[in-house]
């Protein structure tokens, strides 16, 4: 049902894109332009937040978690063969 409603909504997306005049095309650039500039700024956020950071100030709790869970402090994401294996004990 989910991929029927999908497939609509691009048919009449693509039905008014076709239909559309360059007056209405060109407004509708110029808003997205301004939404795009303001929805970039969470998400620039969201990526900092992310990040490793010595302030904890601006730090994610993930990253004061798992400093606290593993003992040392985490700023470096590494996936070893060891980690990735079924048994702890293969190398």
């Amino acid at each position: 049902m989910q991929s029927l409603a999908g497939a609509l909504a691009a048919v009449t997306m693509a039905a008014a894109g076709v239909a559309a005049r360059a007056v209405d095309v060109q407004f509708a650039a110029q808003v997205t332009r301004r939404l795009g500039l303001a929805a970039a700024i969470p998400v620039l956020w969201m990526i900092i937040q992310l990040l490793p950071m010595p302030l904890p100030q601006l730090s994610h709790t993930i990253w004061i978690n798992s400093n606290e869970a593993l003992g040392t402090k985490a700023g470096v994401i590494s996936a070893s063969r060891r980690w990735l294996s079924s048994s702890p004990t293969s190398s």
